[in-house]
């Protein structure tokens, strides 16, 4: 229930502008939202295994769930993320 909750406050008013494809190599795949004045990439895990992928920039936020914390909690943005069987979410200033 958490996951939905926060994926429609996080997602509502967004359109999908993009696949990404950049990390189909690592089995990661996602999507590129645009919210306005932010873009939302969400990416995850298509092997159901933990991968580290290397970002284009830091990202202005990043979300990840932890299943020991409960709901998504902010991460601290870096231009590598860890991703896993969970959906990240990442912000970006356009």
């Amino acid at each position: 229930y958490n996951a939905f909750v926060f994926a429609r406050k996080e997602l509502g008013d967004a359109h999908v502008a993009i696949k990404i494809t950049n990390y189909a190599s690592a089995n990661v795949s996602g999507y590129e939202l645009d919210r306005g004045d932010i873009k939302v990439w969400v990416l995850w895990s298509l092997d159901l295994q933990t991968h580290t992928v290397t970002l284009p920039g830091t990202p202005k936020a990043v979300y990840t769930w932890t299943p020991n914390s409960g709901p998504y909690v902010a991460g601290t943005p870096s231009t590598s993320q860890d991703v896993g069987i969970f959906p990240v979410y990442l912000e970006w200033s356009k």
